[in-house]
């Protein structure tokens, strides 16, 4: 058997100890020229279908060689460990299911053995370090060229374990069910569809379909990368291993869903339900819906027109007449069956036939008559009263401005500088006591009292009494200055008229 010149490691060991590390020594131990690399040893415990995701989506890069695959729960004492010969390399791992989906991704198996040579294992007192014990050593003896034939007997596919991987499966709807594999740090829910199924249905990018998880509907835009959608918008794309995968630019599509590892998910095109009858999405597509539909509408029709020609004619006139047709005298009541001539007989005899009943007229099926309906009448409006010009409240005349009645003058003193005057106040405060007719008019001197004032405007009224002279020519009294500077001139006066000493 040839020689790999690499190993590649992936488990749920971890890198915390020394387990992996122990692993590796002992592969060098058995091919001390082989270059180990490991794939990842952080697969959740015990998880073997997470190991089995990881192994499917990086087995097609990987380089030809041997690959370890060691996620053994339990290690359970009847556990069997195998070797699988492919085209280009060996797997090696627990018969759990965690080989089977990448083996089917890469291939047919050639051969698979079951790694039970003592010779080939390290004997150790707890037995339940199946990576260390048994997996490294045939690792590490395949690298180096051991034939897997004498590693144990071989085993035939059907007796393995199948894949964890659940494959999706094509509602007669129209509808994908899948099944969220892995959930990556950024959010984004890979599926189990790829996109060779999504066109099937005729989905192209641009496209939108309404993705169902946990019962919730949600549309997502088809599209080719994270960018061509807003941020925060949800879209389903094709992801780095070739998977539709549910995300969300720069932002988390598992969290904003509630989205977990095995949960069932629905992707329904458009125009598409959920039946509940699966199909093979394999063959099942809808243009063979249309042809199968298409091949029993025309079978249907060729079967009526067979059975239309061979079957007996059962639309005999019936007998008599039937109640609604119009009469026609050439049909008798009663129709006489023609019956051949006796050829023995000397003349032909026509036989009387015994009288048949007459059969009961049959009406013809009539189709059930709705019943008349009266025509649509258009719908009337109700009559309007005719719009009526709006009626102004009835307004009190307009009163002309009463002028505020003025107090009398008080004798003796200017007319500018009266006071006011105050009526006394009466019982009610609301009521304004009478005033005194006057009729003086602002900015004229008040007549005095005691002189009636002529109600005729042709009799000329009495004169007021002159002031004195020197009081009409703005002469003040004697004694008193004309204005301020008055006060120093009769000063100034005084000293020149004083004489000289």
């Amino acid at each position: 058997m040839a020689k790999y010149e690499v190993v590649s490691f992936l488990s749920d060991l971890g890198t915390v100890d020394e387990s992996v590390g122990v692993c590796k020594a002992i592969i060098y131990r058995q091919a001390p020229d082989v270059n180990i690399f490991d794939i990842t040893h952080n697969i959740p415990q015990f998880d073997v279908r997470a190991g089995a995701l990881a192994l499917t989506r990086a087995i097609q890069f990987l380089p030809n060689g041997v690959v370890v695959a060691a996620v053994d729960p339990g290690s359970p004492k009847n556990q069997r460990y195998i070797a699988v010969e492919m085209e280009n390399g060996v797997l090696v791992g627990p018969d759990n299911g965690i080989l089977a989906p990448a083996a089917q991704l890469i291939g047919e198996p050639k051969r698979i053995v079951e790694i039970s040579n003592p010779e080939y294992r390290i004997e150790a007192p707890g037995g339940v370090f199946a990576a260390r014990d048994i997996l490294a050593p045939a690792a590490g003896v395949i690298a180096g060229g051991t034939d897997l034939a004498e590693l144990g007997k071989i085993i035939p596919m059907e007796e393995l374990v199948p894949g964890m991987l659940q494959l999706s499966r094509y509602d007669q709807g129209g509808a994908f069910l899948g099944e969220i594999w892995s959930i990556d740090r950024f959010g984004n829910i890979q599926m189990n569809i790829t996109p060779e199924e999504l066109a099937t249905s005729n989905v192209n990018l641009g496209d939108s379909v309404v993705v169902r998880i946990n019962g919730n509907d949600t549309m997502a835009k088809y599209v080719e990368r994270y960018a061509d959608l807003a941020i925060g918008q949800l879209g389903l794309l094709v992801d780095s291993t070739g998977m539709i995968s549910i995300v969300k630019n720069l932002d988390f599509a598992a969290r904003d869903l509630d989205a977990k590892d095995g949960k069932e998910v629905i992707i329904l095109p458009q125009g598409t339900t959920v039946t509940g009858v699966d199909v093979d999405v394999e063959t099942y597509t809808k243009r063979d819906e249309l042809l199968v539909n298409a091949q029993e509408a025309a079978m249907a029709d060729l079967n009526d027109n067979i059975m239309g020609s061979v079957a007996p004619q059962h639309t005999q006139a019936p007998q008599g007449i039937v109640p609604g047709a119009p009469m026609d005298p050439s049909v008798s009541a009663v129709a006489q069956p023609l019956t051949p001539a006796d050829p023995f007989a000397s003349s032909p005899v026509i036989p009387v036939a015994p009288p048949v009943a007459p059969t009961p007229p049959v009406a013809p099926a009539q189709p059930p008559v709705a019943p008349a309906m009266p025509p649509a009448q258009p719908p009337v409006a109700p009559a309007m009263p005719p719009a009526q010009p709006p009626v102004a409240p009835a307004m009190p005349p307009a009163q002309p401005p009463v002028a505020p009645a003025m107090p009398p003058a008080q004798p003796g003193m200017p007319v500018g500088e009266q006071r006011d005057y105050v009526p006394a106040p009466g019982n009610d405060p609301f009521v304004q006591p009478a005033q005194p007719p006057t009729s003086q008019i602002p900015g004229v001197p008040e007549q005095p009292l005691g002189q009636p004032v002529s109600s005729d405007p042709f009799v000329r009224p009495a004169q007021p009494v002159q002031p004195p002279a020197d009081q009409a020519q703005g002469v003040p009294p004697k004694g008193l200055p004309v204005n301020v500077f008055d006060l120093f001139q009769g000063d100034e006066e005084s000293e020149e008229t004083q004489p000289e000493s």
